[in-house]
């Protein structure tokens, strides 16, 4: 079901859900962080779980932010091309703020899962982040409508993209206590296996360095399924 929403996001995000508001303001965070990061989780252990799902909301909001920044400098192209995203229908001025609150959001499910104990310790070291944020948050506020001003704090957006998800993902170490019987014979098969940076230990699953790429484990479950 995951994977058949995520293809219907992609088949139909140029032609049809961009021409939407609302849609196309969270389309990509759907596609990126609810689908991608609870399907992955779902793939490895063969459940769901409240540490995934709230990792999901953080990077719903900050892919949403990606994209929704860098339709600024292309708002007047967009606009004639039918394109009638965040910008193009409320502004800049208006689209950075909404911008500050999805930065804002996006640190709520890390918080409240560390405080509830559902995300490990570690997940604190997302407030490490919090200085670059503010002033992410700030320059987009005060540099919308300048476009060469703007791409600073467009890269400082992309650093706060990719290193805030890399600051807890390497240490949630088990995603599931208690995996279920259909997976474990998969969890034994992979058992002591290593796979950029991914290993299987006592049928728990371990990060030994920050996951990038969600389909490369998806392509390693493929190819254990297939031995004997």
């Amino acid at each position: 079901v995951l994977g058949l929403l995520g293809t219907l996001v992609i088949v139909f995000y140029t032609p049809w859900i961009n021409r939407f508001t609302w849609l196309c303001l969270f389309a990509p965070g759907t596609g990126f962080g609810l689908l991608m990061v609870n399907g992955t989780h779902y793939a490895l252990v063969g459940q769901f779980s409240l540490a995934a799902f709230l990792v999901s909301i953080s990077v719903f909001f900050l892919v949403n932010n990606l994209l929704l920044l860098n339709q600024f400098p292309d708002r007047e192209a967009d606009a004639e091309s039918g394109r009638r995203h965040a910008v193009v229908s409320w502004g800049k001025a208006r689209s950075a703020k909404i911008f500050n609150v999805f930065l804002a959001l996006s640190y709520l499910p890390l918080v409240i899962g560390w405080v509830a104990g559902v995300l490990p310790p570690a997940t604190a070291l997302v407030l490490l982040l919090a200085p670059l944020a503010f002033v992410t948050g700030q320059g987009v506020e005060k540099s919308h409508a300048d476009r060469q001003g703007l791409l600073r704090f467009m890269g400082f957006n992309v650093v706060l993209v990719n290193l805030m998800p890399l600051r807890v993902c390497p240490f949630i170490g088990k995603l599931s206590s208690h995996p279920p019987a259909t997976g474990a014979s998969l969890s034994r098969k992979l058992d002591g296996r290593a796979f950029h940076g991914i290993a299987l230990t006592n049928g728990d699953v371990q990060f030994h360095q920050p996951v990038v790429d969600h389909f490369q484990i998806l392509i390693l479950i493929k190819r254990i399924k297939r031995e004997p």
